[in-house]
This record gives structure tokens, sequence and C-alpha cells, in this order.
């Protein structure tokens, strides 16, 4: 937010906490999302990779988020509490969501990568949409 680093005017105050219009839009859920998100990296690399060193180097990433957001003081450990809450609910209703089905193969099926990544790509699309 420092103009002469050469990235433009910073957003003013009202343009910061502006949610007129905004249907997606939170502006205390960043705290939550941050955390979360860096609990479903540290967690997906470890299920990904269950005997690999990086992947439990990974768990410095959710350690790290939160001594950031909680010690700038802007954000509680709630937060933090409740995006794990939220991507435990996420996690819980995509496995009923796609729990395999007795259906009979009728063709070539997409692999699950490419279904999460099309969900996610998604859920970002729509939240950039309601900035």
């Amino acid at each position: 937010m420092r103009p002469e680093f050469g990235f433009g005017v910073p957003p003013t105050d009202a343009e910061l906490t502006n949610t007129t219009g905004a249907l997606f839009h939170n502006t205390t859920a960043a705290a939550s999302q941050h955390f979360g998100f860096s609990v479903l990296v540290a967690a997906t690399a470890i299920w990904a990779l269950p005997r690999s060193r990086l992947a439990y180097a990974t768990l410095v990433c959710p350690v790290v988020v939160f001594l950031v957001i909680v010690g700038a003081g802007n954000h509680y450990v709630v937060d933090c509490v409740i995006g794990t809450l939220t991507l435990v609910v996420a996690a819980a209703v995509a496995t009923v969501v796609h729990r395999p089905r007795d259906l009979p193969h009728t063709g070539p099926q997409t692999s699950g990568v490419v279904s999460i990544s099309l969900g996610y790509g998604l859920i970002m699309w729509a939240s950039s949409r309601s900035t």
C-alpha cells in the first residue's frame, strides 16, 4: 500500500470496508480464510506425501500464519478456530458429496483432482467478482 513502490494509489478506508452490493464479501473473514487455507495446504501435503519430510515441513505454514495474524493484533485466536472448523465442515461435505457410488462405468470419468480444481477455481472466481 505504498505508492512509491509503483503499485498505485492505496485504497481509501471507505473502499476497504465497502460491502454495498457485495453478496459474498465479508470484511472480517480474511484471517479465518488465511489460516484455514494454510491448514489445508499442510494437511493436503501430508495426505498426498505421507513419507516426505518436505510434506511435514509444511506444518510450519499454519504456525507462521497464526503468529502473524494474531501477533499483529488485528485478529483473535477464534478466527483461527473458525477457519479450521470451516475447513473441517467443507471436507465433510465434500466427502459426502463425492463418496463412491455403485454406478456402472459408462465412459471415462473426470479425475478427482480436476473436479476439485474446477470447484476451487469457481469459488475463487466468484469471490474475486464480489470485490
